[in-house]
């Protein structure tokens, strides 16, 4: 069975150090094997304390990434192409010492609605900062997957076949695509068809409802794209949101005004067993 991986914002406003313990147990009690460590700030990381707790509670982790404008890897300028490069290296240092199995989220390009298409120039930056950070985390015994998400948050990756192209430019083994339901059902015409697709290069598939609320309350097949993905062993995450957990500033730049759930652990026990029910057949 898939080891099934859970979002820390699922249960908490945001990752603090004071937070991020509070998130693993109560993942380890949910019934989840796995959980992100959001890196887009590593200062609020506690690292030898997040890895003691996480062995303690059975849990591996999957450290993401995310990138501001000013420091796009894959910019036009080539300043703010190198300040994306280098947090992207920071990132994987961060996943490294942790000792997660992979780095994911976007360490490919800016999250956020992009002012336009990438350039040439700027895809070659991504390629250039991918491939140097594929050699890192090879050292490492890590893989970076690729989170294809919608157009108003990147302009990159947008679909399943968007990252099969970018992986193959940039040639690493160690690279793999990530995808997320609520992502694909914006971009995707058949959801399960791009999983399909992905499935010799799948390194992370995530559930996630069209509205970001509990699973199964939403339009995603969850059936559907479970029986896509058989034959795939990697990890299997879900991930929700609500206005009534999440910080203001987060759930304004997710676009999260609703308050989709107040119970997180139910919702985050109920996910787990409909997720390990749809990947069985049931």
């Amino acid at each position: 069975m898939n080891p099934l991986c859970v979002h820390p914002l699922v249960f908490i406003p945001r990752w603090t150090r004071a937070a991020g313990p509070l998130a693993l147990e109560r993942a380890a009690t949910s019934g989840f094997d796995m959980m992100i460590v959001p890196g887009r700030d590593p200062a609020e990381v506690d690292v030898p304390d997040i890895a003691r707790r996480a062995e303690a509670a059975g849990l591996r982790l999957i450290c993401n990434t995310t990138h501001p404008p000013e420091a796009d890897p894959a910019s036009d300028d080539p300043a703010v192409a190198a300040r994306g490069a280098a947090r992207l290296l920071d990132a994987l240092r961060l996943a490294r010492d942790l000792g997660a199995m992979q780095l994911g989220g976007i360490p490919h390009a800016a999250w956020g609605k992009a002012p336009g298409p990438v350039t040439p120039r700027g895809r070659a930056h991504a390629v250039a900062a991918l491939a140097r950070a594929s050699e890192l985390a090879a050292a490492s015994g890590l893989r970076i997957t690729l989170e294809c998400v919608n157009r108003f948050e990147n302009a990159l990756l947008n679909t399943a076949e968007d990252a099969l192209a970018l992986i193959a430019e940039v040639g690493a083994p160690n690279l793999f695509v990530h995808l997320d339901t609520h992502h694909m059902l914006i971009e995707e015409a058949e959801p399960a068809l791009a999983v399909t697709k992905a499935l010799p290069r799948l390194g992370f598939l995530e559930f996630s409802e069209s509205h970001r609320g509990p699973l199964g309350t939403g339009n995603v097949d969850v059936r559907a794209v479970a029986g896509a993905a058989r034959g795939y062993a990697g990890p299997i995450g879900f991930e929700a949101f609500s206005a009534a957990i999440l910080d203001p500033a987060l759930a304004a730049h997710l676009c999260v005004w609703r308050s989709t759930y107040t119970d997180a652990d139910a919702v985050a026990r109920h996910a787990a067993r409909r997720i390990r029910a749809a990947l069985q057949g049931d």
